[in-house]
């Protein structure tokens, strides 16, 4: 499967450990936004980083939020994988820690998000979709 992994920033090791479990099982993680983080993030490398990262999502089976009450970009992120799936049926999305409306998005609640309360839970799922990469 081809997976992507979405958190805040500030989250980044976390996203590392679930791509890099996801990759362990042969699945393919689509964009890896974790390689590159600048300390000064400049108008250009928005536009790229913002293009390449919706990518991304597009090319997902599957789409993983690690929710986060500082996220901003994530949640953006979320929002095209429910646009995605609501166009074509993938990808399908995992919200982990979605659970409480004060920590994550109220659209974490929608009926195409599946809330899971570990990242090893939506690996799991992932993982028994079958085709990986």
């Amino acid at each position: 499967m081809k997976v992507y992994v979405a958190t805040r920033t500030g989250r980044k090791h976390e996203a590392r450990r679930a791509q890099d479990a996801l990759r362990a099982l042969g699945h393919e993680i689509t964009q890896d936004w974790t390689l590159e983080l600048p300390t000064r993030v400049t108008p250009e490398f928005a536009e790229r980083k913002s293009v390449e990262d919706l990518d991304g999502v597009a090319r997902a089976d599957a789409f993983i939020l690690i929710a986060d009450p500082g996220g901003r970009g994530m949640y953006v992120e979320l929002g095209y994988a429910m646009a995605l799936h609501a166009a074509r049926g993938t990808p399908r999305i995992f919200a982990v820690g979605a659970a409480d409306v004060a920590v994550a998005s109220i659209f974490c609640h929608h009926p195409s998000v599946v809330m899971v309360d570990s990242v090893d839970t939506a690996i799991k799922e992932i993982d028994g979709m079958g085709g990986a990469s």
